[in-house]
């Protein structure tokens, strides 16, 4: 073989390289020169670009294989750097500015007009917005400041699977794109930042509009603006928005998402996926429970653990944080199973579920949104399976 056709074939295929100087140099420069690479962040793994390349950033989605119309996000190391890719006025600067100085570095992503100069049409998906966020994770900082941009990035999986918390998930995905992974271990919340738009709804008056749940809750986005000074001069309010799925696929492709994560199929399994209350009302016709993966949470259908083929319990003490944690890896997990075809969720909205929740309940919806969407949105009753 040619040391040519060699390289090409080195080329197709991604690597998962060790943290280092090295590596570090190596990924910046990929960065620069318009590539993807793929790093840790404290939510998922991004797969990263040049936010202010417009190529760069379409690379991103034809790798990803990503529908144009679903946004990206793009991330920054200050709110001073973030201030340069925006275009608001001087009050909703003042309500940027409460969200960023009190959730940054973390997983909070806020949703303005962007600066059109700056953001091309690719990031925005033509919304004319930008989401932006500054990860609490060294190795994406680190990038950032040594590529010199900023960089978009949506979770580094296949357009529509379960989001990668390691290294490992990136490479499965990618393993014939040319992509670079920096190895920063596993993710330490484990499920994607909260998307919240500025709304101005009429002078000093704003919406936070949750526009997808993630790593900070509702309840803290309140308690952050009650307890403002800001809040003695403007009328702040927050409010999550309700789902409402496209009607059908040719819907879907044209709508224009205001931000990613809002698909009602995503983060999903390649197998057939539910969200269950009662195991005892499957029709034994179904399926074999041979064949049936369980992700149970705080032991609520423990009884059947040895009846079916698989078996994760997501927090046995029913601490939700630590359930975040998990439950992409055992989405995972369970779809790699040799014999099973389907997979059910523990239905963390049931009265039963909730009265075993430990810890960390406010993370609950966030949970939730993410096993709806895993799943479609097809919640168990035994009359849809028979």
């Amino acid at each position: 073989v040619s040391t040519q056709s060699t390289w090409e074939m080195e080329k197709l295929h991604s690597r998962v390289l060790p943290y280092c100087e090295a590596t570090m140099k190596e990924a910046a420069a990929r960065i620069k020169l318009g590539k993807v690479v793929s790093f840790p962040t404290e939510t998922v793994y991004g797969l990263g670009a040049n936010a202010l390349d417009k190529d760069a950033t379409t690379l991103i989605f034809t790798t990803k294989e990503r529908p144009m119309n679903d946004p990206l996000i793009v991330h920054v190391t200050s709110f001073d750097e973030a201030k340069d890719l925006i275009d608001i006025d001087d009050n909703c600067l003042k309500v940027y500015e409460l969200l960023a100085k009190k959730y940054w570095p973390g997983p909070l992503t806020i949703v303005v007009k962007a600066n059109d100069k700056k953001i091309p049409s690719t990031v925005t998906a033509g919304t004319g917005c930008v989401g932006i966020r500054c990860p609490n994770h060294k190795i994406a900082l680190e990038l950032i400041k040594l590529s010199g941009f900023p960089i978009a990035a949506p979770s580094a999986n296949k357009f529509g699977h379960v989001s990668p918390t390691n290294p490992q998930h990136v490479e499965q995905d990618f393993i014939n794109n040319d992509v670079l992974i920096i190895d920063g271990g596993s993710c330490s919340f484990g499920i994607e930042s909260t998307v919240a738009k500025i709304v101005a709804e009429k002078e000093k008056s704003y919406l936070i509009h949750i526009l997808r749940k993630g790593g900070i809750s509702e309840e803290s986005l309140q308690k952050t603006i009650l307890e403002s000074e800001l809040s003695k001069v403007f009328s702040l309010r927050v409010e999550a928005k309700a789902h409402v799925a496209p009607a059908g696929p040719k819907e879907e492709a044209k709508t224009l998402f205001e931000a990613p994560g809002m698909l009602l199929k995503h983060y999903s399994p390649r197998l057939d996926t539910y969200i269950f209350d009662d195991f005892e009302t499957l029709p034994s016709s179904l399926l074999p429970l041979s064949e049936c993966a369980l992700i149970d949470f705080a032991q609520l259908h423990c009884t059947h653990s040895l009846k079916v083929g698989w078996y994760h319990d997501l927090s046995l003490k029913g601490d939700v944080e630590e359930a975040i944690g998990k439950i992409y890896e055992y989405l995972r997990l369970a779809e790699s199973q040799p014999n099973i075809k389907r997979i059910f969720l523990a239905n963390m909205k049931s009265g039963k579920t909730e009265s075993k929740i430990s810890s960390h309940k406010e993370h609950t919806e966030a949970l939730y949104d993410r096993m709806f969407r895993a799943s479609a949105g097809k919640i168990y009753l035994s009359q849809y399976l028979q």
